[in-house]
């Protein structure tokens, strides 16, 4: 029985990461179980250490997206070697950034507290990231150096598409009064899922990338098409954002933020790491 049991987490769980073979249907629905359960705890920390969940909260934690997705090219380009690039590899480096998050947290806390911090908390947080972002930008850019197949133009055509597209939807919803993306923050979430869709897109169809998500790549396989992935993220996203917007009171605002968070984070990690992937040519 104990070796069925290894056996199956061997499977499903330890390979995948092993050996970054991507989702399949048990891990996806793990991951979102363990992804509910950390949002629950992670409000919990924050309320503890009094942080403000505003929306300035949330755009202050942008540079740690990026961080994660950065880290993941690293890993990408083979220059961290086993086993420290399983700690690299989705789900294990959401957690190792989260946890380099909250510690950022905890000290711009601990110093405002202490009188030794006087900018404000998003700004302090904002910053601090920041900081880090630009350090792991310069040593991507050092190891793109190395590189023989870098396609930085590939990058720009993603951006293009993920502007236009999101411009689009601004422009429709300003003229038929949709109020939902008509807020900034809901507008940037819509625009990041854009993002990955178009990374998905240039990706697969210019470059041959493959997909690694469930429904996704069953969806890319049925219709053929990587440009399913625009009306998928569309639907999805609208929907999501929709529900987000409706079940929450207003004495729900904290956890509110977070939820949007972390769908903020699902669909700019990825876009993200796409985008650096294909331009560096790993």
């Amino acid at each position: 029985m104990i070796d069925k049991i290894l056996e199956f987490i061997d499977k499903f769980y330890v390979q995948p990461i092993v050996q970054d073979a991507g989702y399949n249907p048990v891990n996806t629905i793990t991951w979102a179980v363990l992804l509910v359960i950390f949002l629950f705890i992670s409000l919990k920390i924050l309320q503890k250490l009094d942080i403000k969940l505003d929306k300035g909260f949330v755009y202050s934690l942008v540079p740690f997206i990026f961080i994660g997705s950065g880290l993941r090219v690293v890993e990408d380009t083979g220059v961290i070697g086993e086993p420290y690039n399983y700690l690299l590899i989705t789900p294990l480096i959401y957690f190792l950034v989260a946890l380099i998050t909250l510690l950022i947290l905890v000290l711009v806390s601990i110093s405002r507290g202490k009188g030794l911090n006087n900018v404000s908390q998003n700004k302090s947080v904002f910053i601090s990231g920041s900081v880090l972002a630009i350090f792991l930008a310069v040593y991507l850019s050092y190891i793109s150096i190395g590189l023989s197949d870098t396609r930085l133009s590939v990058s720009f055509e993603i951006i293009v598409a993920t502007l236009t597209i999101t411009g689009l939807a601004f422009l429709i919803s300003k003229w038929i009064d949709f109020k939902l993306l008509l807020d900034n923050l809901y507008l940037f979430i819509f625009g990041s899922h854009m993002f990955d869709a178009s990374s998905t897109f240039v990706g697969i169809e210019r470059l041959g990338a493959t997909e690694k998500h469930v429904l996704p790549a069953y969806l890319i396989e049925l219709t053929g098409t990587a440009g399913v992935m625009y009306p998928l993220k569309i639907i999805v996203i609208l929907v999501v954002l929709w529900l987000v917007d409706s079940v929450f009171e207003e004495d729900d605002t904290e956890l509110k933020m977070i939820v949007l968070l972390a769908i903020l984070v699902l669909g700019l990690a990825p876009a993200l790491r796409n985008t650096m992937r294909l331009a560096l040519g790993v």
